[in-house]
């Protein structure tokens, strides 16, 4: 009966060893899938990083670009403002003349009109 009992025993164990294995099998085969598929994901990954690195290069460039179109169209505006404000002022001078003039004509007209009485 003993024996009996210790061949149960031993094949229970034998059994429940097996059955360990065997989800030991599964775990470890599940574990590979996972890893492959966090290996995937991270070739997947690093693709995504250097394509936004190749971005992020790109849009240094066009801010760099932009800045110095800017930078460019600043001084021209600058130069044209410049410009508009020394011909403002030359108009001003030339209206201060053209007003001199117009006064210095009407006062010879007037005193022509004092001795030529018509």
């Amino acid at each position: 009966m003993k024996e009996a009992l210790d061949k149960e025993t031993s094949l229970r164990r034998s059994l429940e060893a097996a059955e360990a294995t065997r989800d030991a099998e599964k775990l470890k085969s599940k574990a590979l899938d996972l890893q492959k598929e966090c290996d995937k994901m991270n070739e997947e990954l690093n693709v995504r990083e250097e394509e936004v690195e190749g971005r992020k290069k790109e849009l240094e460039s066009v801010i760099k670009e932009a800045r110095r179109h800017h930078q460019s169209l600043t001084q021209i505006s600058n130069t044209i403002s410049k410009e508009c404000l020394e011909k403002e002022e030359a108009l001003s001078i030339l209206r201060q003349e053209n007003m001199r003039l117009h006064d210095r004509y009407d006062s010879r007209i007037k005193r022509m009109h004092v001795r030529m009485p018509w």
